[in-house]
């Protein structure tokens, strides 16, 4: 914007006399900004202001991203010269009115980011506040320069607002106007950006998309129009805005009633994108007079992905649903953060229990993500949280059980460990663990895990009976005790040595220093491993390679089932890795479909038929295929000791362990490291 002030850098951690600005909060207290009205061009200037979240207060919040914290631009706060970043004061220039103040929650300014502990208190109230605001302001970013863009001094304190309504239609038909041009004038100048509002308009009403039939890659206006090209050249741009690739977005977006998107000078409700989103999702496969380029489709595949991955957790919160912290952090894990630590605290208020994590940036990124794996095992009593590629860390300070909630994001190690913990795995019978913490006081584990109160109230056998599901623990009590006065830690001690004795519920001690000792059984010891072929070979080339080694290693009358089996984790389904599909457990009842597919994939098994009729049996070899590139990418086939064959994370190597863990449903391969397993 050529009438903003220059961008200067600035130190991060030069803050502009704040501790004259920021004064002490009460804890249910925020303070709001108040931007003062004014024309385009003219400085930004607010006033800060205290406010109680219990005074309802009339605010708009923003959601926005940062942007480099080095470059920044000055604005006024309460009189004092104040550096934001130039992303922030591009969004207020954008929000501020001529004729009327605007009340802002905005974090970079309502908080002191100079302040762990205020902070930690204002973070553990995001939920309140933007469940409290009367409107959140989804602020994508400025239009970037483009070669028929028209000049940004023309447009810049304009606004071009979309109510999605009929008052919308003299917009569209200009759009239509601009699809139907063959070759743009050179004096025509075009607003790529709002035509892309314009076209996501037609999207989300499904009876406008006779605007689209230009789209067709068929037709001469498609092949010949420059239009088109650069209409989708700035859809990407807005696509690839860093606000979508935020992980504090998901609570900004799915907690308020209300939510307005800005991009430049373009303003659309958030139901106009949905909606489009949902139209483009249903269309994938064109059943329209029209269709798009295969370069464009996978633009509006995106659009499509990114806008509903949000959406359907914003419906689920609607609804009353919440999901488990577990599976919002591998939903979402490839959002980003600038602190990492919010890769764990931007998600805490939408998970489904009450968890035992509370903000604190005073803590460590590798101790808050331990105490997020400690807390999902508590909740829920399995191993689930370890189930995956555990090696693909980028921090090297995290503990070998520690997921990395920072690391590059795999869509297909997620949609596979998804498919791991249903029902049809449970290599530990069912057994379930608590966790018991250094810092905790004796037996708290236990108690949480049985969910009594330390001060039980009422005979505590009945109490323990009730919690137990049984009373065959008394057993374990004492010889001689008194039933009728029994202390907690004998009724604790006695259910401990019960579920001991039959493996319902174990304890995982964490010893401190990134350290977990569990209960395990050790099974077999890996004496050969083998990584999968390179991506670019085809499924037949991998599972010869495969049997090669396998067969070299050990022959046995069931290698062909067990084999089969294997590499595709005993699981079969009808779709593909990228898709949330329904499986079932692979049964000896299927070998004509196995045939077929070793049959097609070049493969020589000799198997036998049990003659037994089928059930449920595999409709199409294509099914198998499916199954084992899901479960056989970026994994190593190995083989034990003991004849077993199996598949591992990409790091197994001779050596490692299997083991099965209480409390984990798939056997573990565990490395001995001197004195301890990791």
């Amino acid at each position: 914007m050529s009438s903003m002030k220059q961008i200067r850098t600035t130190p991060p951690d030069i803050h502009n006399s704040r501790s004259d600005l920021y004064f002490g909060l009460h804890p249910r207290e925020i303070r709001l900004v108040t931007l003062r009205s004014g024309q385009w061009s003219d400085d930004i200037q607010c006033q800060l202001k205290h406010a109680y979240l219990a005074n309802k207060s009339i605010y708009k919040a923003l959601s926005y991203a940062w942007g480099s914290p080095r470059a920044t631009r000055p604005i006024l706060v309460s009189g004092i010269r104040y550096s934001v970043t130039v992303n922030l004061e591009a969004a207020l220039r954008r929000l501020r009115q001529v004729n009327e103040d605007v009340i802002l929650w905005v974090d970079a300014i309502c908080i002191n980011q100079s302040d762990n502990e205020e902070k930690t208190q204002q973070v553990r109230l995001m939920h309140d506040i933007y469940s409290n605001t009367d409107e959140v302001i989804v602020y994508l970013g400025e239009v970037l320069n483009h070669k028929s863009m028209i000049s940004h001094d023309l447009v810049s304190a304009s606004r071009h607002v979309f109510n999605y309504d009929d008052t919308d239609n003299e917009k569209l038909e200009i759009f239509r106007a601009h699809c139907s041009v063959k070759k743009l004038s050179r004096k025509e100048r075009i607003d790529y950006a709002f035509d892309v509002f314009r076209f996501l308009c037609v999207l989300a009403d499904e009876s406008k998309t006779n605007h689209l039939a230009s789209f067709d890659v068929h037709s001469r206006e498609f092949k010949d129009s420059v239009y088109h090209e650069n209409l989708f050249e700035e859809l990407r741009k807005i696509m690839n805005c860093r606000w979508w690739k935020r992980i504090w977005v998901i609570q900004e977006v799915v907690v308020p009633n209300k939510i307005t998107v800005v991009y430049g000078s373009s303003v659309a409700p958030w139901e106009m994108l949905v909606n489009a989103a949902r139209w483009l999702s249903r269309n994938r496969i064109s059943t329209t007079p029209f269709c798009f380029s295969n370069d464009n489709l996978t633009v509006l595949s995106y659009v499509s992905r990114i806008s509903l991955d949000i959406e359907r957790m914003r419906e689920t919160w609607n609804t009353g649903k919440q999901t488990p912290l577990l599976s919002l952090l591998r939903r979402f894990k490839d959002r980003k953060a600038s602190d990492e630590k919010d890769k764990v605290y931007a998600l805490l208020s939408l998970a489904q229990s009450k968890t035992s994590i509370v903000p604190d940036y005073s803590l460590s990124v590798s101790r808050v993500f331990q105490n997020a794996t400690l807390d999902i095992i508590k909740e829920s009593g399995s191993l689930s949280v370890l189930i995956g590629d555990l090696g693909r860390k980028d921090r090297q300070d995290l503990p070998s059980w520690v997921p990395d909630w920072s690391s590059a994001y795999d869509d297909l190690d997620r949609h596979r460990v998804e498919a791991m913990e249903n029902n049809q795995y449970n290599a530990s019978g069912g057994s379930r663990l608590y966790v018991q913490t250094e810092d905790a006081e004796e037996w708290g584990g236990l108690r949480d895990y049985l969910k009594v109160c330390p001060e039980i109230r009422g005979p505590r056998l009945e109490v323990f009976n009730t919690q137990v599901g049984t009373t065959d623990w008394q057993e374990w009590l004492p010889s001689g005790a008194d039933k009728s006065n029994l202390s907690e830690e004998e009724c604790l001690l006695a259910i401990d040595g019960y579920y001991t004795s039959c493996r319902g519920a174990v304890c995982l001690e964490y010893l401190g220093n990134g350290m977990i000792r569990l209960p395990g059984i050790s099974m077999d010891m890996v004496t050969h491993a083998w990584d999968i072929a390179p991506c670019d070979e085809t499924i037949s080339t991998v599972i010869s390679t495969w049997v090669s080694f396998s067969t070299a290693s050990f022959r046995r009358r069931s290698i062909g089932d067990a084999f089969v089996r294997t590499i595709c984790a005993d699981r079969v389904s009808s779709g593909s890795p990228n898709q949330e599909i329904s499986t079932q457990i692979l049964k000896v009842e299927d070998p004509d479909a196995l045939d077929r597919w070793l049959e097609e994939a070049g493969l020589i098994f000799t198997r036998e038929n049990t003659g037994e009729p089928q059930r449920n049996p595999i409709q199409t070899s294509g099914n198998i295929n499916n199954a084992v590139r899901s479960a056989a990418i970026r994994r190593r086939l190995f083989i034990t000791k003991n004849g077993r064959i199996g598949l591992g994370p990409p790091k197994t190597q001779p050596g490692d362990r299997v083991y099965v863990l209480l409390g984990g449903r798939t056997p573990f391969i565990l490395r001995p490291a001197g004195w301890r397993s990791i």
